[in-house]
């Protein structure tokens, strides 16, 4: 028969082996969340991003436009400068300082949906046209191409200042 000292000797040795390796654990976990931050950072990733943020974009909505400088920062979100050409390939919308908060934006990429919650933008052209023969400004048919007929339509509010 085993003694209590020895049985609570036992006890802590299982304790602070399993400490042990509960540490090494969370030690091995924040390392590949900072290698993957640091990947995030690469300039290689940082272009694929937002190749690939152009070409869905591009596939998905059919909508002409251009991203001029882009980066993704895992912390404060996307950042770059849009293009966006209406149906006549004339510019509808055109800012130097895009500011998107990354929450929703990490959401789309996982849904496959453009969630857009926060919009912050710098020195912003908006060209708003209604061709001869058409009924609806460029606007309106840009923003009508990322209606979801599935879904209902929600009221929501929006700020602009």
């Amino acid at each position: 028969m085993s003694t209590p000292v020895a049985h609570s000797k036992a006890l802590q040795n299982i304790s602070v082996k399993a400490l042990e390796y509960l540490l090494k654990f969370l030690g091995i976990v924040l390392m590949f969340i900072f290698m993957f931050i640091l990947l995030l950072r690469a300039e290689f990733v940082q272009d694929w991003s937002r190749n690939w943020l152009v070409d869905f974009l591009k596939k998905s909505y059919n909508q002409d436009l251009e991203i001029n400088s882009f980066y993704l920062d895992p912390f404060n979100g996307f950042k770059g400068a849009f293009l966006i050409r209406d149906h006549h390939k004339d510019t509808l919308f055109y800012a130097r300082d895009v500011h998107i908060g990354l929450l929703k934006s990490l959401r789309s990429v996982f849904s496959r949906k453009l969630f857009v919650d926060d919009i912050e933008c710098d020195s912003v052209v908006l060209k708003l046209k209604v061709y001869e023969g058409e009924s609806n400004s460029n606007l309106n048919l840009f923003i009508s191409k990322f209606r979801n007929s599935d879904s209902k339509t929600k009221q929501t509010n929006m700020k602009i200042s």
